[in-house]
């Protein structure tokens, strides 16, 4: 993976309105409707590495002890093996298969398909405010982009106060294999975990959505991820 300009060393998607079901009112303005675009069919494939174990699938120690966020990531949190040497390494499909009620609000359900991982289910939808997502129906909804959509702006999630995610940058340019993005929005979530710190970046492109992912540990490296291709159904 490449970012260009490299703003952080080198792991957490014609304009496409997300409107009706599950994405807002075709009257309301979905502010991050194009960062991450939300109808039934689109699909991500994403190569992930796992830097937390080792060429035998042993979890290091890094892995043993890394955050797993609650409906806080789309991305790359799952422990991966290889039979190679180095880090491991597998294909993450993401698939927007329908809605589903949740407060008498409709939401788009995302599968995460991740062999030899069993498939789950997280909840997206857009409302004026920005992007929102949750683990389950049960879990409090987070933003996971929030406006205004600048440089600098920082909220709290749901799930965790103490936590802060921040807007980095709206205008990153980033190539990865399924192709060369521009103006990219730039995403930072940080916080601790067992006391130590831990850092998550992931860039969305227009009309196309998460791109790549970083996910940091203690300073480490954990895990990231890169869009390999990708299919966007028309609204």
């Amino acid at each position: 993976m490449r970012t260009v300009p490299l703003a952080l060393a080198l792991v957490s998607l014609a304009a496409v309105a997300v409107t009706g079901c599950g994405g807002g009112s075709e009257h309301t303005e979905l502010p991050a409707g194009k960062y991450f675009p939300l109808a039934q069919g689109n699909q991500w494939y994403y190569r992930v590495t796992d830097y937390t174990v080792d060429s035998s699938g042993v979890v290091t120690a890094i892995g043993a002890h890394r955050p797993l966020l609650p409906g806080s990531r789309l991305l790359g949190m799952a422990r991966v093996t290889t039979a190679q040497d180095g880090p491991g390494e597998s294909v993450l499909i993401v698939s927007i298969t329908g809605t589903k009620p949740i407060d008498d609000v409709a939401w788009f359900e995302a599968s995460t398909l991740q062999p030899p991982l069993e498939t789950e289910t997280i909840y997206w939808r857009h409302d004026a405010n920005g992007l929102l997502v949750r683990g389950s129906a049960e879990d409090e909804p987070s933003y996971r982009i929030r406006r205004p959509i600048e440089a600098g702006n920082t909220w709290n999630p749901s799930f965790d106060e103490s936590w802060q995610i921040e807007i980095l940058a709206v205008d990153e340019a980033v190539a990865v294999e399924a192709g060369a993005f521009t103006d990219c929005l730039q995403i930072q979530e940080s916080g601790t975990w067992d006391g130590k710190p831990y850092r998550g970046l992931t860039w969305f492109a227009p009309d196309v959505g998460p791109v790549c992912t970083e996910d940091y540990f203690d300073g480490d490296l954990a895990v990231e991820s890169e869009l390999t291709s990708y299919n966007i159904i028309a609204n």
